[in-house]
């Protein structure tokens, strides 16, 4: 069972139901939205999601940047909360950073192989990335067609 059924369990039906291409319309679409909360701050991520027909060896080299920056924001974003457990920080910027590393993840799961498991965890980054399950289904709904 993926992160989204259990949180959300209509909407990971609706990816489920869909065909490949649709899936991966959806999870290409909900990274984008996501990446767009943070311009200028994610570019492997960007280019992870540009280079769906590159070569392989490039496609290697780009996720492992992408991935190596999900890593770094992650630990960014623990040693946030952790400052601000201790009244060093704001919750503002913990959840700025938390953001920020959930909408870079959301990039590497829509880079996925399989079209299912990349929609239903892009999409579950996202909703973390935006704080909006709302946004987030539209563009799900909106990637339905054909």
């Amino acid at each position: 069972m993926s992160r989204l059924s259990s949180c959300y369990p209509e909407l990971a039906e609706v990816i489920i139901n869909a065909n490949d291409g649709q899936k991966r319309r959806i999870a290409l679409a909900v990274s984008e939205l996501a990446l767009s909360a943070f311009p200028n701050e994610l570019e492997p991520s960007w280019n992870l999601l540009r280079c769906d027909r590159i070569a392989a060896e490039q496609l290697s080299i780009t996720t492992s940047s992408a991935l190596q920056l999900v890593e770094r924001l992650d630990e960014e974003a623990w040693k946030i909360q952790e400052a601000a457990d201790r009244g060093e920080a704001s919750e503002i910027d913990y959840l700025h950073s938390f953001m920020k590393a959930r909408a870079a993840s959301s990039a590497v799961f829509a880079s996925g192989q399989d079209p299912e498991s990349s929609a239903l965890d892009s999409v579950y980054e996202a909703i973390a990335a935006l704080g909006s399950y709302d946004v987030v289904q539209k563009a799900v709904h909106g990637n339905l067609t054909a």
